[in-house]
C-alpha cells in the first residue's frame, strides 16, 4: 500500500509569492554583517540568563552618566537593544516557519521513499529485479543489500496541522 502523508501543489502564483517574500527578508538581512567562521568565534557571547541583567545595567547607567566615561553613549546601546528585541521576535517567527518547511519535506521525502520501495518491490516481484538493479548507484546497492526486507516500515503517526 502507498502511503501519502501529505499532498501538496503550489501553483506559480504561490511559489513566486514564497521566492518574493524570501527575496524581502533577505534584503532585510544584508544589513547584518557577513562574518566568517572564524571572525564570528571571536565574538563575545551573552550568556544564557543575561538579558535581564544587561537591561538592569543600563537602566543603572542612564541613572549614574555621570559616573561613566565621556565616551559612554546610551544611544548605542539603545539601538542594538531595539534591534535584538525586533530581530529575536522574527527569529523566532522564522524558527517555526523552518520547522514547518522542514516537517513538510520530511513528509514529502517519506512519500517518495515510500512510494520507491513500493514500486521495487512490486516490479521485482513481476521479474524486472535485473532492470530495478541497474538503477542502483553503490549507496543505494548497500542500501538494500543491507536491509534485507524491502517491506516499508509501518507509517508514523499522522502529524496534526
Amino acid at each position: 500500500m502507498l502511503q501519502n502523508r501529505i499532498s501538496i501543489t503550489y501553483t506559480a502564483a504561490e511559489l513566486t509569492a514564497f521566492d518574493d517574500a524570501l527575496t524581502v527578508i533577505e534584503g532585510l538581512l544584508n544589513r547584518v554583517p557577513n562574518l566568517s567562521a572564524e571572525d564570528q568565534s571571536r565574538v563575545a557571547k551573552m550568556p544564557d540568563g543575561a538579558w535581564g541583567f544587561i537591561l538592569n545595567l543600563r537602566t543603572l547607567a542612564q541613572q549614574n552618566l555621570q559616573k561613566l566615561p565621556r565616551e559612554y553613549e546610551d544611544a548605542i546601546l539603545a539601538t542594538d537593544i531595539a534591534s535584538r528585541d525586533a530581530l529575536v521576535a522574527r527569529l523566532n517567527r522564522l524558527v517555526v516557519i523552518h520547522d514547518r518547511a522542514d516537517l513538510g519535506l520530511m513528509l514529502t521525502e517519506s512519500d517518495c521513499w515510500s512510494g520507491g520501495r513500493y514500486i521495487r518491490k512490486n516490479l521485482t516481484d513481476a521479474g524486472l529485479g535485473s532492470s530495478i538493479e541497474a538503477l542502483l548507484d553503490d549507496g543505494m546497492r548497500r542500501y538494500f543489500s543491507r536491509s534485507g526486507d524491502d517491506t516499508p516500515p509501518p507509517a508514523p503517526p499522522a502529524p496534526t496541522p
